[in-house]
């Protein structure tokens, strides 16, 4: 029997008062696995590092809204920051 947890990932855009989240000042996921999470942030190399930004972002303490973001606008966001 595996012991292998299935990993779920969660995207979130910071979106500027007026913004889109097709234009997100930012890029965040947390990726969770059992009661393991990891939060990161989007660089503008379109690479993901640890972040703190989300947890932050939760309490209000980042400008702008933070909003869900679908999968595949999240994946289109980082090949569109990795061509930049």
């Amino acid at each position: 029997m595996s012991t292998k947890q299935t990993e779920q990932v969660a995207y979130f855009a910071v979106v500027d008062p007026g913004g889109s989240v097709a234009t997100p000042r930012q890029v965040l996921r947390r990726r969770s696995a059992g009661r393991k999470s990891t939060d990161e942030a989007l660089d503008g190399r379109g690479e993901w590092g640890p972040s703190r930004e989300l947890a932050e972002a939760e309490r209000g303490r980042v400008p702008g809204e933070l909003r869900p973001l679908a999968g595949v606008l999240a994946e289109a966001l980082v090949a569109q920051a990795r061509e930049e």
